[in-house]
């Protein structure tokens, strides 16, 4: 096995060496989201983008939020992560979905060389009894693998006072004390310029955070902050610099776009403005961020078309909603069947506006042999329409 690879039970998968990293710091300027479009973010859905960021770049991620303890882990020895199955069950009374966990099987460093479980949970809901969950769930690794357990605690909520503590316990004179280890995003909103020095890629996330937060509790000045697009544009030009697999990035981006959802237009914005920061140079995640942003644009388009209620507005809503998720149709389609999608490509689907000649694109996913007959038949079609066009502008 490789150094600094992370291994499920059942399936492999490898992780890129990170870069040299400094503890945790978070920040970006920029005022909050516009709270009509972060609200329809679902928390289950985020549960899921933090589980995939986590194991994607578990090394890093424990390097950023947890320094202490990812100094004391033998990262050239191999990460196993546990199954569901191999796991405990939530004690009674936990069943909110507002968290999710990861535990890895590692190694502390020499000269212990001991092998126990690194227990990661991320929290967004403040709970009263929390501190006594996290013990149970710790107790029963400990139970079931026979192996020293570390416990570590991402908050993610966005209470000012809520701290997770250790549980503590005293029975006829017998004190208990689990500690837990514990970071909480929000506590870094006046540092970061830390942060923004920081070279480790999950900085990005934590500023990606700080700027979702509203600017208004600590009377920040908005009229010299940055727009929200520039600011989600400027955090994804330089993850895209992170020297990351397709793959890793993307599970970054999403948790970044989660914390950062802007309206179709601003999505606009973000996108030409990401295209300046990156200029010439080829970006391989395009495709993704293209149809990430896409799909808000779609849902954020319909949803904006139907408040309107007014009859234009509902039109342009719709076939922009209707365009847009054509256009997805097709690029999902084309990575199905044939990988990335080279940016040239997309450029090219992207200028295709009419809703009915996106439908015709559909099935010629499915018919040709590769992208470069598929391109083939894009410039094939745009040509035939482009001289429909020039017959009809010269008829009497």
């Amino acid at each position: 096995m490789p150094p600094n690879s992370v291994t499920r039970m059942r399936n492999t998968k490898e992780s890129g060496e990170p870069e040299g990293v400094q503890p945790a710091p978070l920040g970006t300027t920029g005022p909050a989201a516009d709270p009509a479009v972060a609200d329809t973010v679902d928390e289950e859905e985020r549960d899921s983008l933090w589980k995939d960021g986590i194991e994607a770049r578990f090394r890093t991620f424990n390097e950023c939020f947890f320094p202490v303890l990812a100094a004391h882990v033998d990262w050239d020895h191999a990460v196993h992560f546990l199954e569901q199955e191999l796991r405990p069950g939530r004690p009674r009374g936990s069943r909110s979905r507002r968290h999710v966990d990861v535990v890895a099987r590692v190694r502390e460093v020499a000269p212990a060389e001991t092998d126990g479980l690194l227990h990661v949970e991320v929290q967004g809901q403040r709970r009263p009894t929390y501190e006594r969950q996290v013990h149970h769930y710790r107790a029963g690794l400990v139970a079931r693998h026979n192996l020293p357990v570390a416990s570590a605690v991402l908050q993610t909520d966005r209470s000012p006072t809520w701290r997770v503590g250790a549980f503590r316990q005293r029975f006829l004179g017998v004190p208990l004390e689990d500690p837990i280890t514990t970071t909480k995003l929000c506590d870094w909103d006046d540092r970061r310029e830390e942060l923004e020095r920081s070279s480790n890629e999950w900085a990005l996330v934590h500023l990606a955070f700080l700027a979702s937060l509203p600017r208004t509790r600590r009377g920040a000045d908005l009229s010299s902050a940055a727009p929200l697009w520039a600011t989600k544009a400027e955090l994804t030009a330089r993850l895209a610099a992170c020297n990351l697999t397709d793959k890793e990035f993307q599970a970054l981006f999403r948790l970044i776009d989660s914390y950062l959802r802007l309206s179709i237009a601003d999505e606009e914005q973000f996108m030409a403005e990401l295209q300046r920061q990156m200029g010439e140079t080829e970006m391989p995640y395009l495709t993704g961020i293209e149809r990430v942003a896409l799909q808000r644009g779609e849902e954020i388009g319909l949803q904006r078309g139907e408040e309107i209620g007014l009859q234009r507005g509902e039109e342009i809503g719709l076939q922009r909603g209707e365009e847009i998720g054509l256009r997805r149709a097709v690029l999902v389609s084309l990575e199905t069947r044939f990988g990335p999608v080279p940016v040239q490509l997309v450029r090219l689907i992207n200028s295709i506006v009419r809703p009915d000649t996106l439908a015709q694109l559909i099935p010629t996913t499915l018919r040709v042999s590769d992208l470069e007959a598929f391109s083939a038949e894009v410039n094939s079609l745009r040509q035939a329409l482009s001289n429909g066009a020039a017959r009809v502008e010269s008829a009497p």
